[in-house]
């Protein structure tokens, strides 16, 4: 057999000839025979002496691997219908996986951040030749391991060993999504990228001189690639633009798209235009007809109707979106829906369910600031002002920088005659924002019903310099009582 792909180490000289004792003379014809073509020689055997050390890194792998997949389980939520795989399927994803990662790092063309999911069918034959390929391939390796040497072996075994927890033989939550994605092969890249440039260097040495502009087109090419893949992360609006260009039948692209083309509108509380609303709602509505079994894309369309004021609508999408869950015994990953539900039945008037919708998300995520300061507003509606203010404060407990809760709470106090505790409210607002016109309103209302008057009018006079609009309501508020603005006197 010839030289493998990596060639042996070179043998040093004896220890005497380096130590400068009796050796040949320099220059002096071998006396050594060489063979022709010796074997590589890959290093002594390897023994169980070699290997009990490693045990220890062999364990706390194994260990930390079952967390994650249990973490991945329990806390990430990475179970249910979308990872319900029998064996044979989890077999024919590792097959499809490993040629899918070994050729984008062959050929880095049309690069995705979200592949699109593959299509199982164990019943389909052709699907099988991607598993039995792989095995065939690392066979066919071992067995030529004496003629090219070992490094193809241990570079393939590298590769597909550090691949296998992003296989699908354990669940992770990106399956979800897509069974691939690049991020998954950073570290088991490095042992087909060493292959490849072992494999190229010894092809083109004999051509070195030539291979160096060949070598020189390959890398500038790369490079290229390079560049135009970090044009799609120029902004999340630019990267699931790209994505969906490539994977147009994903829902979850379509939902992230619709999501973040309404992001700045309800980020600043503001109503999105007309034109956004209509793109959003199409890729909402084309991830439920992609995904109509998964809650995300009702949850999705209903908060978009809710965005509309279709409270009706969003409702029934809502509740789509819980059925499913519960359905799939994933409710405890969705308190938003109920929170959700429960919004879309106040605005209907049905109280009493919205508020019945609240309790269902507290009891599934009791540190939900949001929920309490709707579950808040329901009971203040109805009316029953002591659990409100229960309700405001856990928010508050939970959020201390919560302004609106802070407010209303701040309001059903003075409403209840509890002046004091009211102004102490009012105050901390103030810290928190000064400019507010409407607290400085509030807070001399309430200060001159304890008859501080001239507190009272200090606030008006703030109110009044912070939103002109508010003036007229003022001076009018004060007449009765011959009473001015300080800047009337």
């Amino acid at each position: 057999p010839g030289e493998g792909i990596f060639p042996p180490h070179p043998v040093l000289p004896p220890a005497s000839s380096r130590r400068g004792g009796a050796s040949r003379p320099p220059h002096s014809p071998q006396t050594t025979p060489r063979t022709k073509n010796p074997i590589p020689q890959s290093g002594l055997p390897i023994t169980r002496r070699d290997l009990i050390p490693l045990l220890p890194f062999f364990a706390l792998a194994l260990f930390f691997g079952l967390l994650t997949a249990a973490l991945e389980r329990a806390h990430v939520g990475a179970w249910g219908p979308e990872w319900a795989f029998s064996p044979l399927d989890r077999l024919l994803i590792a097959g499809r996986a490993i040629w899918f990662y070994a050729a984008t790092l062959v050929v880095p063309a049309r690069l995705l951040f979200i592949y699109p999911r593959l299509t199982l069918d164990a019943a389909a034959p052709v699907q099988y030749i991607f598993p039995a390929a792989a095995v065939a391939t690392l066979a066919v390796l071992w067995i030529l391991r004496h003629r090219l040497g070992g490094g193809p072996l241990v570079a393939a075994l590298f590769f597909v060993g550090t691949l296998v927890p992003a296989l699908g033989f354990v669940n992770v939550f990106p399956m979800r999504y897509s069974f691939v994605a690049d991020h998954f092969q950073y570290h088991a890249s490095i042992g087909l990228i060493a292959l490849l440039a072992a494999g190229l260097t010894t092809l083109l040495a004999p051509i070195a001189p030539r291979a160096r502009n060949a070598l020189a087109l390959i890398v500038a090419a790369l490079a290229v690639l390079t560049f135009r893949q970090t044009l799609i992360y120029e902004s999340p609006l630019t990267l699931w633009r790209a994505t969906l260009a490539g994977n147009p039948d994903s829902w979850m692209v379509h939902v992230n798209l619709a999501q973040e083309l309404l992001g700045p509108y309800r980020d600043r509380g503001r109503p999105a235009p007309p034109e956004i609303l209509d793109q959003a709602e199409s890729h909402f509505r084309r991830a439920v007809e992609f995904a109509p079994a998964v809650p995300d894309t009702h949850f999705s369309l209903g908060m978009l109707l809710a965005d509309r004021g279709d409270w009706s609508a969003a409702a029934i999408e809502y509740q789509s979106a819980l059925d499913l869950a519960d359905a799939a015994g994933r409710s405890a990953f969705y308190p938003d829906i109920r929170n959700s539900l429960g919004l879309s039945l106040f605005a209907t008037g049905d109280t009493d369910g919205a508020i019945a919708r609240y309790h269902q998300a507290l009891a599934i995520k009791s540190d939900y600031p949001r929920a309490w300061f709707n579950l808040a507003v329901a009971y203040e509606k109805k009316p029953d002002p002591a659990r409100a203010l229960d309700a405001y404060g856990r928010a508050l407990e939970l959020a201390p920088d919560y302004a609106a809760a802070r407010y209303n709470a701040a309001n059903l106090l003075r409403q209840l005659g509890r002046f004091d505790a009211a102004i102490e409210q009012y105050e901390m607002l103030l810290i928190q924002d000064p400019a507010r016109a409407d607290v400085h309103a509030n807070l001399a209302a309430t200060h001159f019903a304890l008859g501080r008057t001239a507190d009272a009018l200090a606030h008006y006079a703030a109110a009044a310099r912070l939103d002109p609009a508010l003036r007229p309501a003022i001076i009018r508020s004060l007449a009765p009582h011959h009473l001015h603005l300080p800047t009337d006197n």
